[in-house]
């Protein structure tokens, strides 16, 4: 073994695929299936990228989320002691944009009860307080003067472009449960389709990163096979 560059990465597949297709009694095999395409980003290193540790002083900054919704801005409207009992959210707000000619798309599925008294503010922060409360998140379309409410939506989060905060962060995302995810390596982002409640988990990770003291990256091997 040698300890300069390093590669870790299908080899054990190579081999099983290969061995399978000696076989010409067999006409299928699901060799992709042992392909794992974070191997190479996480497995690869170069002779100047080989530090044990490293301290890296990160903010909230340095973590962005980003709505992928192509959303046109809510008209400027006042609200004033707007007050509802029990009634679903697409029915709160039906009546909230009524006057503003604002037409309601929802999905048909039951919808959470909202109630609140004497509720004030701008159109656009009613609005988005009251999707939170519903746990939905809604996309505005000025053209056609509609408001879709949505139970999923998509989100990108650019994470610092440091290989093992990106690889930490996916693993940590992981270990929330979200399924949803993919990743653009060359940019460090993570792009996630989520619920409002798993947006949440997700920013509570990043919170979670930051207030910890350490990030420990550990329970790593590399070997180079000549």
């Amino acid at each position: 073994m040698k300890k300069k560059g390093v590669w870790c990465g299908l080899i054990m597949a190579f081999m099983w695929a290969s061995a399978v297709f000696a076989n010409a009694d067999i006409q299928k095999v699901s060799s992709v299936a042992l392909v794992d395409f974070e191997m190479p980003f996480r497995c690869t290193t170069t002779q100047s990228d080989q530090a044990v540790s490293q301290t890296i002083a990160l903010t909230l900054d340095d973590f962005a989320f980003q709505s992928l919704q192509s959303g046109d801005a809510l008209p400027r409207f006042a609200v004033n002691d707007y007050t509802f009992k029990e009634q679903p959210l697409d029915k709160v707000l039906a009546k909230l944009v009524e006057s503003a000619g604002i037409k309601v798309i929802a999905p048909k599925t039951e919808m959470m009860l909202l109630t609140a008294k004497n509720v004030n503010g701008d159109l656009a922060s009613v609005v988005q307080q009251l999707t939170d409360a519903g746990e939905m998140f809604y996309n505005y379309k000025e053209a056609s003067k509609t408001l879709t409410l949505l139970r999923r939506a998509d989100f990108t989060l650019q994470v610092p472009k440091n290989k093992a905060i990106l690889m930490s962060v996916l693993d940590a995302l992981r270990g929330q449960e979200l399924q949803n995810i993919s990743v653009d390596f060359e940019k460090y982002k993570i792009r996630m389709n989520v619920s409002p409640e798993e947006l949440k988990q997700a920013k509570k990770v990043v919170r979670k990163i930051l207030d910890d003291a350490y990030l420990l990256a550990a329970d790593i091997e590399i070997y180079e096979l000549s």
